[in-house]
C-alpha cells in the first residue's frame, strides 16, 4: 500500500474511504487501496478489506487480487456491504476500525 505522502499524486496514494449509502438498515462502504511493487519482478497478491464493529467483530470483508509488473503501480476499488440489522449498530458510531492487508 503505498504512502499518500510519497505517492506524487493529488489525491491519491494509500487508502482513501468512502460511504456512498448509509441507511438505517445498510451501508456501502467504498475503499480505493493504491499498490506499488517496489521491486523488479513480478508480483501476485491478494488485498483483504477488513471492516469491524469498535468491538471488533468482523462487520464486512472483500478481497481483490492483483499482479503488478516491477515497478508498476495500480489502484484497486473495493466495495463493503454492511447489513446492519445484523449487526445491532448504528454506522455513525460504532463501524470506525479498518483494515486491510496484502500479500
Amino acid at each position: 500500500i503505498t504512502d499518500e505522502l510519497e505517492a506524487d499524486k493529488v489525491a491519491g496514494g494509500g487508502q482513501f474511504v468512502t460511504y456512498p449509502v448509509v441507511s438505517k438498515e445498510e451501508a456501502l462502504v467504498q475503499v480505493q487501496t493504491e499498490l506499488k511493487n517496489g521491486h523488479a519482478e513480478e508480483i501476485q497478491g491478494k488485498l483483504l478489506s477488513v471492516l469491524r464493529d469498535k468491538n471488533g467483530r468482523q462487520v464486512a470483508e472483500q478481497e481483490a487480487l492483483f499482479t503488478l509488473k516491477g515497478g508498476e503501480s495500480c489502484s484497486l476499488a473495493q466495495t463493503l456491504k454492511v447489513i446492519v440489522r445484523n449487526f445491532g449498530i448504528r454506522m455513525n458510531q460504532t463501524c470506525t476500525t479498518w483494515k486491510a492487508r496484502y500479500g
